[in-house]
């Protein structure tokens, strides 16, 4: 089945591109013009079979100041340079991202590197494209399709976008320097005063009507104002961890003495959030999350909500069929009332996904005339219970 499913998604991703298209006569690809393969076929019939050609070779090109994990958490980012494709051999904007590294290395006195985002995303991407081929192989032999029919279909089924060279520029005041996220910010405020540097390593800016663009080249656009702080990129990313939101005095007061109350009645870390009532626009927040909204909140509204949560948490505990009962509560905010199942000691324990898929969806309804009366989040949101 998932086998099915995976070529059924195949077929529909990469098909839907191909429809979308109009077939005019088709001219062969030129071998060496771009940096990806096209398997692909018309559709038409009256449309001659284009034969895909072989992935063109792409190995990582070296280059001066590479970025490296060693070089620190976090830089700021100055601009990018994009190639006209894949392994561009004119090397254009390598040579454009090296001067500009140069520069920023003698005129500026500052630490400068280069980074190559386009061949790890076509790495990242041939793995993707491998992995599938060899799902869709599996589904259509075992459908008793010969290999050149299982090719004939693949190169219908795969397409691959266009993943250009792009060597993007990173500064720093040291090696290793920035520590943290709001120094990166402190010393991109410094970047962003920096003298525009030559030309060439500027884009072109180009205002005006017609004429005025006939009569000018445009000013260049100095890179430095548009820097931004970020992570090094050659990092593994990290996890990250989920904090426990806190229970101020309002949250505790606000639910103290309340049946089923989350805060007071449980102990463990996690609880599963079920359905939310009282919120605004539509937007879900986590249990304990604070939400700023313009104008005065509506009384009346937020003690139905809250009213309405009790009520459901009382259904839920009184169920009497499977897949009930539940352990229900409630907590309330300022501004809604969320209605939670369960306490649970991690997001991995089995009792917590076995009630999310329980509760996913899930229809309350009237006994006489079968009518809905409350459906349940398509997907139940585990969340940390607020503590004080």
């Amino acid at each position: 089945m998932r086998q099915l499913l995976l070529a059924a998604f195949a077929a529909m991703l990469f098909g839907s591109m191909t429809m979308a298209q109009e077939y005019p006569p088709v001219s062969r690809p030129q071998p060496g013009k771009t940096g990806f393969d096209i398997p692909i076929t018309g559709r038409n019939p009256s449309i001659p079979t284009i034969i895909p050609r072989e992935e063109i070779a792409d190995p990582k090109l070296k280059y001066n100041y590479e970025l490296k994990p060693e070089h620190g958490e976090f830089l700021v980012f100055v601009k990018s340079f994009q190639g006209k494709f894949a392994s561009d051999q004119s090397g254009l904007a390598r040579e454009l991202a090296e001067g500009l590294v140069e520069y920023i290395r003698t005129e500026c006195k500052l630490y400068a590197y280069i980074y190559e985002s386009g061949w790890p995303q076509r790495q990242q991407r041939k793995k993707e494209k491998d992995a599938m081929e060899v799902e869709a192989r599996k589904y259509y032999a075992s459908q008793g399709h010969s290999p050149a029919e299982i090719d004939k279909e693949l190169r219908k089924m795969l397409k691959m976008a266009r993943i250009p060279d792009e060597y993007s520029v990173f500064v720093a005041p040291g090696k290793g320097s920035l520590k943290n996220m709001d120094e990166a910010l402190d010393f991109a405020k410094y970047v962003r005063r920096l003298k525009a540097p030559p030309a060439e390593f500027c884009d072109s800016l180009v205002v005006g009507s017609a004429q005025d663009l006939a009569r000018q080249k445009g000013e260049p656009k100095n890179p430095f104002p548009m820097a931004m702080p970020g992570r090094n990129t050659t990092l593994p990313k990290k996890e990250v961890t989920m904090e426990r939101p806190k229970a101020d005095d309002f949250l505790m007061s606000l639910n103290a003495g309340k049946p089923n109350s989350l805060i007071h009645n449980t102990k463990k870390k996690y609880t599963l959030v079920v359905k939310t009532y009282g919120t605004s626009a539509g937007q879900l927040q986590k249990p304990g999350e604070v939400t700023t909204v313009a104008g005065r909140s509506d009384g009346a509204l937020l003690e139905r909500s809250a009213q309405h949560a009790h009520l459901m948490a009382e259904m839920l505990r009184s169920m009497k069929k499977k897949p009930g009962p539940f352990e229900a509560y409630v907590l309330h905010t300022r501004f809604e009332s969320f209605l939670c199942v369960g306490e649970y000691d991690s997001q991995e324990d089995p009792q917590l996904k076995a009630n999310l898929e329980a509760l996913r969806s899930f229809r309350v309804t009237d006994k006489e005339s079968g009518q809905v009366l409350e459906t349940f989040m398509e997907k139940p949101l585990p969340a940390m219970i607020p503590r004080p």
